[in-house]
């Protein structure tokens, strides 16, 4: 009985240390600088997850809409940003582009995104720095 008692509680006692044991998913600080025509009209900051995406508006006249998901970068101590990004244009929200960027952990990217003639905007600029965040 004391035998089949200590096997229950060390079999229990390692299921719960391998459960402890297991990583959380690591989470990214991305800073982003989002430029129309040379302007600035956002700033955001967002701590996301690899695979969830994360929404940020500012419904404004002249605000933006962006989605941004984080993947697996192709090369070693990289990730991808993927984002969707939409302007607020005469009360009408309108998509900009959907540019990915694959940067080095730590380090700054940009991306450009040349707008069709009468969009209002000529050039949309991502500028984006991802940093790994503490739980």
């Amino acid at each position: 009985m004391r035998l089949t008692l200590a096997l229950l509680a060390a079999v229990f006692a390692g299921a719960t240390s391998a459960e402890a044991g297991v990583p959380a998913p690591a989470r990214y600080t991305v800073q982003m600088q989002l430029i129309a025509d040379g302007k600035v009209i956002g700033t955001p900051t967002v701590i996301a997850r690899i695979g969830d995406p994360v929404a940020i508006t500012v419904d404004q006249p002249g605000g933006y809409s962006m989605r941004v998901t984080l993947f697996e970068g192709r090369r070693a101590n990289t990730l991808r940003l993927g984002t969707e990004i939409r302007l607020k244009r005469d009360g009408q929200w309108t998509l900009a582009g959907t540019p990915t960027i694959e940067t080095a952990i730590g380090r700054d990217a940009a991306i450009e995104i040349r707008q069709p003639e009468g969009s209002g905007v000529s050039v949309i600029r991502l500028e984006s720095r991802l940093a790994p965040t503490a739980l």
